[in-house]
């Protein structure tokens, strides 16, 4: 009698297990599926990776389970602004930024490589009172909960250099693909 109490026990256990798996597998798929959306970009700031009119895919539901990391593109939102910005996440919370002489950006004092600039240079120096301004106030490290984003046309991208740094709540979503 005892052995069949645990050969049920065993199965309901893995029964539940089971059921468990399935249902974050789904939940997964549902949420990650459905929050993509095809979206068209309008403006130059992003030249040459995403181009105006180009498509794009944007995963909305992307950083409820993701972290922003160095690298993404991402969407951004301002309460204030109609329209939604589309910009590259350059340092991350807690990272020291420096803007070089040499027209470059170091991050915790090591250079940042950025292949993707539509020009050499990597910041628009008239651009950047905002910015630096913020920066020298918590002594060139970005703050808990902020992220700062730039263009890739830093010529023609108004971003972070403009508006400050961003807040994690702004950053709705990230572009998955390219069209």
């Amino acid at each position: 009698m005892k052995k069949r109490k645990t050969n049920y026990s065993i199965r309901l256990l893995v029964g539940l297990a089971i059921l468990l798996i399935a249902v974050f597998v789904l939940r997964e798929y549902y949420f990650s599926s459905n929050s993509i959306v095809k979206e068209v970009v309008y403006g130059n700031s992003m030249l040459p990776t995403i181009e105006d009119n180009q498509s794009v895919d944007v995963d909305y539901g992307y950083y409820q389970y993701h972290h922003i990391r160095r690298g993404d593109i991402v969407v951004i939102n301002f309460k204030t602004r109609k329209d939604d910005f589309i910009k590259r996440v350059i340092a991350l919370p807690e990272e020291n930024i420096t803007f070089g002489k040499d027209g470059l950006i170091y991050v915790n004092g090591v250079q940042l490589k950025e292949d993707y600039l539509l020009n050499k240079k990597s910041f628009n120096e008239n651009e950047l009172l905002t910015l630096v301004t913020q920066l020298e106030y918590y002594n060139n490290t970005i703050p808990k909960g902020y992220y700062l984003v730039l263009g890739d046309n830093r010529m023609d991208s108004f971003d972070s250099g403009s508006y400050g740094l961003v807040l994690k709540e702004s950053i709705i979503g990230k572009i998955v693909k390219i069209m």
